[in-house]
C-alpha cells in the first residue's frame, strides 16, 4: 500500500505491520538523509474517510510528527535532515524509522493543523530569539565603543576638522576599537560564549 524514497535510494516497499494501522520502514544509516519521500503505491486507495500521518523516529527517541498522505495528496516530501538535531547521539550503523498510521480524516487533519501551528510558533520564537540574539550584540557594541569614546574638543583646539566646523562636545571613537571588538566578539562566537 505504501513505498518509501530516501532522497539519492532505491525505492522501498518492505514496511513491516506493527499494529492493527500501524506500519514502519527501517531507514539505515538516517543521518545522510536530507529528505524522505511517503506515498501511496496507487494498489489500494485509503477506505472512504481514512488518511494517515506519517512519523519519523531516531533510535530511542520520540515519534517526530511530519505530515499525512491521504487518496486526495497520495505522495508527500518531509526533510529529515534537521531532525537528526533531536537524535541522541548520531552515529554510523543507525536505523531509524518512518511510521505510518491510518486513522480517520478528521484526526489525521486535526494533528496536521496543530503540527502547522506548531511550526508557525517555532519560526516566530526563532525570530524572536534572533532578533534578541541582535540586540544583545548591538548593545555589546555600543556599550564596548563607548567606552573608549573621547571629547573632540579634549583632543584638538576649536580648528574645523577636514574643513567642517564640529563641536568640541562631538564624541569621537577610533576606528581601532571597532576592530578589536568584531576579532573579541568572532572568538566569543567560536568558543560558544554568545
Amino acid at each position: 500500500m505504501f513505498g518509501c524514497i530516501v532522497a539519492g535510494r532505491l525505492v522501498q516497499t518492505d514496511l513491516d505491520q506493527v499494529g492493527e494501522h500501524q506500519f514502519v520502514f527501517k531507514i539505515p544509516e538516517p543521518q545522510l538523509a536530507n529528505h524522505i519521500v511517503v506515498f501511496l503505491l496507487g494498489t489500494i486507495p485509503f477506505n472512504p474517510g481514512y488518511a494517515a500521518t506519517v512519523h519519523f523516529r531516531w533510535p530511542a527517541s520520540e515519534w517526530k510528527f511530519l505530515g499525512i498522505v491521504s487518496n486526495e495528496k497520495p505522495s508527500a516530501i518531509f526533510k529529515v535532515k534537521n531532525l537528526a538535531e533531536s537524535a541522541p547521539e548520531v552515529e554510523t550503523g543507525l536505523i531509524a524509522e518512518v511510521g505510518i498510521s491510518i486513522e480517520p480524516e478528521n484526526t489525521v487533519q486535526i494533528a496536521n493543523e496543530q503540527h502547522r501551528s506548531q511550526l508557525v510558533l517555532s519560526k516566530t520564537t526563532g525570530t524572536e530569539r534572533e532578533a534578541s540574539a541582535s540586540q544583545k550584540m548591538l548593545q555589546s557594541l555600543f556599550d564596548y565603543c563607548m567606552s573608549f569614546s573621547t571629547n573632540l574638543g579634549s583632543l584638538s583646539s576649536n580648528q574645523p576638522f577636514a574643513g567642517l566646523s564640529i563641536s568640541p562636545q562631538t564624541q569621537v571613537i577610533p576606528s581601532k576599537v571597532f576592530q578589536d571588538w568584531y576579532k573579541s566578539y568572532l572568538s566569543k562566537l567560536s568558543k560558544g560564549l554568545v
